[in-house]
């Protein structure tokens, strides 16, 4: 079995709040979370890493494809079922006729791994978040992290006798992404957002981060160790603070915040700052079931309260974590001792579900000429980034 990283999941655990507290908004944080979308790259950093250390800590000469996708789909399949017929059934009650169908739509590209891809061809602007009324608008990440977890491990199933390879076909990745993003970032912000190519380089830079470790680590004075991990976390923050800017990314600096994100992962010590890491590990514990539950809760919240102000959204925040504790417990640790059939079974039944659900909704059908423009305060707001710059 794997060694449990306890930094990794603290990591984790600080990726989902920054992007808790960047929804959520909260006035009393001030702008310290402006940029707290960055803890999705973080969640695709640490994917790559933690990804190829399962595949190579196992024996890479006897890696079989199908019990890495068994595990994935024992993982991430169970909570999307019942998060997804959870929230369809909560917004019945909330939204009329052409938003439901919107989300029942987002749903299907949700369980396809997909959402990315509608979203961009939808021109769903990512950064007004809550106020497209898409509850599903998060699992666009998730979509991308699923993409990944089919295709990346073909490489070492593929090459598995060669090592070398692997590791110069992932740098050949991360630099054709890279300089996808150079040249898209400023030209198309929404279809750089959205697309897989422009987040290879994260997923190759975990990636790379684990397979040049025990070099690296090799080739640097052990007393260094504790002040290269402190300088990562220095980056991190650092980008987070004056660097990110919010409808351009991922952009090149990006490099910076995955350079401090690979320093903390290959510098650790387990012996130093644990206090933090298990306060954050402790979330990074439930983190896959905060990230799902937080975003359709914010929505309905929005749509709920006329005065959206901090203690509604604090309320809110504690029912998300008591949520995600019951969910973590009772369906993602479940679920992964279970075989794999009984989570086919559970995505067999949502699509049923989603199926009878638009069935549903067709019924509702009523006039809703004035959505026609698919509401016109954000066509106006989005008039910017939609827009292609030469």
């Amino acid at each position: 079995s794997l060694k449990f990283r306890k930094d990794i999941e603290a990591l984790r655990g600080f990726a989902v709040i920054s992007v808790l507290f960047y929804h959520f908004n909260l006035a009393i944080l001030g702008n310290t979370f402006n940029n707290g979308y960055i803890g999705v790259d973080l969640f695709f950093v640490i994917s790559g890493y933690i990804i190829t250390k399962i595949i190579l800590d196992n024996n890479l000469s006897s890696f079989s494809l199908s019990d890495f996708y068994s595990r994935r789909i024992k993982r991430i399949i169970p909570l999307i079922v019942f998060v997804i017929i959870l929230t369809t059934v909560s917004i019945l009650f909330i939204f009329e006729y052409f938003i439901l169908k919107k989300n029942i739509n987002s749903a299907f590209t949700a369980i396809l791994g997909s959402s990315n891809i509608y979203f961009w061809l939808t021109s769903t602007i990512y950064q007004f978040a809550e106020e497209t009324n898409l509850v599903f608008l998060h699992f666009w990440s998730l979509s991308i992290e699923m993409q990944f977890y089919i295709f990346f491990p073909l490489l070492f199933f593929f090459f598995k006798e060669n090592l070398k390879l692997i590791k110069i076909l992932l740098v050949a990745f991360f630099c054709i992404s890279y300089f996808f993003v150079i040249k898209m970032y400023q030209i198309h912000e929404v279809f750089n957002f959205y697309n897989p190519l422009s987040r290879m380089f994260e997923f190759a830079s975990g990636s790379l981060f684990f397979l040049f470790e025990e070099n690296i680590k090799k080739k640097t004075p052990k007393k260094f160790f504790n002040n290269l991990y402190i300088f990562g976390l220095s980056l991190i923050v650092f980008f987070m603070i004056f660097i990110a800017k919010d409808g351009d990314h991922p952009n090149p600096e990006s490099l910076i915040f995955f350079f401090g994100i690979g320093l903390m992962l290959i510098f650790n010590d387990d012996k130093k700052f644990n206090f933090i890491k298990d306060i954050f590990s402790k979330i990074g514990k439930i983190s896959y079931s905060l990230y799902l539950w937080h975003f359709p809760l914010l929505v309905i919240g929005v749509n709920l309260f006329f005065d959206f102000n901090d203690l509604k959204k604090i309320i809110l925040i504690i029912i998300c974590f008591i949520l995600s504790i019951f969910s973590y417990i009772l369906v993602e640790v479940k679920f992964r001792g279970k075989k794999t059939i009984y989570s086919i079974y559970l995505f067999i039944l949502l699509v049923i579900f989603l199926f009878f659900m638009n069935l549903i909704i067709n019924n509702k059908k009523e006039s809703y000429s004035k959505f026609n423009l698919d509401n016109f305060y954000l066509a106006d707001r989005s008039q910017n980034l939609l827009k292609n710059k030469n």
